[in-house]
């Protein structure tokens, strides 16, 4: 019983957790913008892998804002006279003008249009919401499932995860992989990782993809440090990795 007070102590402290992450994005917040094209340049394959999630998840933004407009314009063509004469037959028009000028007789005509106009508005950006989420956990972004990197990816959460461990260098990994690792295992309790298995967070796909990339981490870390002691090179000397980092089995971030 103490045990689970415990951990519901940790679960409410999800907000504070997460601006731990978010201090670190802040961070380290250049690293995240650069890009390069350069086919020598070590960080090209991290580079390509960023700039075709951006593109992905752009497309899926003009789709969903595409799915906002049309749900818009149909719901206005529905409540439109010639669409309910033609639908629902001259009476239910004739008794949907009745009740229009009932309205405006009583003066509420305004705020029937507004009230309508409102939830045809929400009903929209909800389709257009829904869009968006829908295609975007289904896509996999251009270039996470080719040579390089063949890990399959469903999203581009899960494709941010995996950047760890991409071939070459890593801006990303290089900025963030210590801190990150840090306060996944030593900030941040096992509980709190306990209760994410067993299904208890909020946002579990936002965390689960937290704990992938600390754990991807991990990973990159010990075939960086394998690849120096091979080559015998100092522990800070930056290196780059000649292929695609094996994901294997997760390793545990538990504390």
């Amino acid at each position: 019983m103490n045990g689970d007070s415990e951990t519901r102590k940790w679960i409410l402290k999800q907000g504070e957790f997460r601006r731990l992450y978010s201090s670190l994005l802040q961070k380290h917040q250049g690293a995240l913008q650069t890009t390069t094209d350069s086919e020598n340049d070590p960080f090209v394959t991290e580079s390509g892998i960023l700039t075709n999630i951006f593109r992905t998840e752009a497309k899926y933004i003009a789709l969903g804002a595409g799915a906002v407009v049309a749900s818009l314009v149909s719901l206005r063509f529905i409540r439109s006279k010639h669409a309910i004469s033609t639908v629902f037959g001259r009476t239910k028009a004739e008794a949907m003008r009745d009740a229009e000028a009932e309205g405006k007789r009583m003066g509420t005509d305004a705020f029937q249009k507004t009230f309508a106009n409102v939830v045809e508005g929400l009903f929209s950006f909800w389709v257009g919401y829904r869009c968006y989420d829908y295609l975007s956990h289904k896509s996999s972004p251009d270039g996470a499932n080719n040579n390089n990197h063949t890990h399959q990816t469903t999203d581009s959460v899960d494709a941010i995860a995996a950047l760890p461990l991409c071939r070459g260098r890593s801006k990303i990994s290089e900025a963030l992989c210590p801190g990150w690792i840090d306060v996944t295992k030593q900030q941040i309790p096992g509980a709190y990782w306990k209760a994410l298995e067993e299904g208890r967070l909020r946002d579990e796909r936002i965390w689960n993809a937290i704990l992938k990339f600390s754990s991807n981490c991990e990973r990159r870390l010990a075939s960086e440090g394998a690849l120096r002691r091979e080559l015998s090179l100092s522990d800070d000397q930056p290196i780059a990795l000649p292929t695609r980092v094996d994901a294997g089995d997760a390793p545990s971030s538990q504390s």
